[in-house]
């Protein structure tokens, strides 16, 4: 990587401060871009600074991915930083390191032996969504259930190592839905104490790895793709969890929230009108969280982290999202988003994923409240009656 850095260095010139190497991790690069600069313009210009054309699609779709929540074309709002992993700066074609030429380094004095893991997933976390329980499930469980999917791997059987350096989160637990309750993922710390002895070469049976570009946020608006993929987490998810889906239904209606924002006022006294129950989600383990979401016909929530749990949803359940407000400031509202507006995307940031289900295995309903959030008991109610109707409509019902 230094030496990418020197390369990168000569063919831009000297004050060329927008490719250099992370500053923790010599093994990934950094690519910058000023504010007012298109990225797309900067990732033409890495690309064929560095010789690597054939990677130019995957940086931008990099930068759009993790700054889709801020930009409103190519132009970057503000410095806007991607880190990059690649072998050198000119072009090289890598040829896969063979079990002969791996044991004939023992003759160089390394030690070369199997690795304590079978089949591995090999993911980087990355922005804020490893803080957020939800985001957890959409940005990284999803993905990884994806990515094993279409190589043919059973939902499970590969172990899961997290490649970044950062910490363990509590929010990592929700990766269960991936990896299974009996294997926790591995982190980078642990790669010479649980998969590689250091100081040595260890063969790994199989590894799935790759570009971080299966985000449900590229693909839920299209529903031939997105609605089998959702189908297929939610039932490997609990499966892989112990979950059945045959529990009775004690709940009619159950409202869902998160105290630190976008909070339902009145919740209460709406639920109680509906003959249901409010459940604050906050701090609960992911199964009992999930419980909750399982006992209730229909659940209600402001459009927000609360529904992640959508992505793990029994057959035949019903929601009902509360829009955020275009006219209210982040984060109970949706104004200044680029995608806002009565009837944009970050109003209703779940719309497309209840649109690509409803009607074959979810219901769903969209209502837009009214100042603060509040929200009328009969709207919410006939709301709740369509969501119920169309349930009766549903395969099994």
């Amino acid at each position: 990587m230094r030496r990418l850095a020197a390369i990168a260095s000569l063919a831009l010139g000297a004050a060329a401060s927008w490719i250099d190497d992370h500053e923790r991790d010599a093994s990934i690069l950094k690519v910058s871009v000023d504010a007012g600069e298109s990225y797309v313009a900067e990732a033409r210009r890495f690309a064929a600074a560095c010789g690597l054309a054939h990677v130019e699609a995957q940086v931008v779709a990099g930068f759009a991915g993790r700054y889709r929540f801020t930009l409103a074309g190519d132009v970057a709002p503000y410095r806007m930083e991607l880190l990059l992993t690649t072998d050198g700066c000119a072009s090289q074609e890598v040829s896969p390191l063979s079990r002969a030429a791996v044991d004939d380094l023992a003759g160089l004095g390394v030690a070369a032996r199997d690795a304590a893991v079978g089949d591995v997933v090999l993911y980087e976390r990355y922005g804020d969504d490893a803080a957020h329980p939800g985001h957890v499930l959409t940005a990284f469980g999803l993905a990884i259930h994806w990515a094993a999917t279409l190589v043919g791997w059973e939902a499970g059987k590969a172990r899961l190592l997290l490649t970044d350096a950062r910490p363990a989160y509590d929010a990592d637990a929700w990766l269960e839905a991936v990896a299974g309750p009996e294997r926790r993922p591995l982190y980078r710390h642990e790669l010479e104490t649980k998969v590689c002895p250091r100081g040595s070469l260890c063969r790994v049976r199989r590894a799935l790895v790759g570009f971080r570009g299966l985000d449900w946020n590229a693909w839920r608006t299209e529903p031939a793709v997105f609605a089998p993929l959702h189908r297929s987490f939610a039932a490997a998810g609990r499966r892989l969890m112990g979950r059945g889906d045959g529990a009775p239904r004690t709940r009619p209606v159950l409202i869902v929230q998160r105290l630190h924002s976008r909070v339902l006022p009145r919740a209460e006294a709406l639920a109680a009108a509906l003959g249901g129950d409010v459940a604050v989600l906050d701090h609960r383990p992911l199964r009992e969280q999930m419980d909750l979401v399982d006992s209730a016909s229909v659940v209600v929530a402001v459009d927000g982290g609360a529904l992640d749990l959508a992505l793990l949803a029994r057959p035949r359940s019903g929601f009902v999202t509360i829009k955020r407000p275009h006219d209210t400031e982040s984060p109970d509202g949706c104004r200044g988003c680029p995608t806002g507006g009565p009837e944009g995307q970050c109003c209703d940031w779940h719309l497309d994923l209840f649109r690509a289900a409803n009607g074959t295995w979810l219901a769903a309903e969209s209502l837009n409240p009214g100042p603060g959030l509040s929200v009328a008991v009969a709207d919410l109610a006939a709301a709740v009656r369509r969501v119920a109707a169309r349930l009766e409509g549903l395969p099994g019902g």
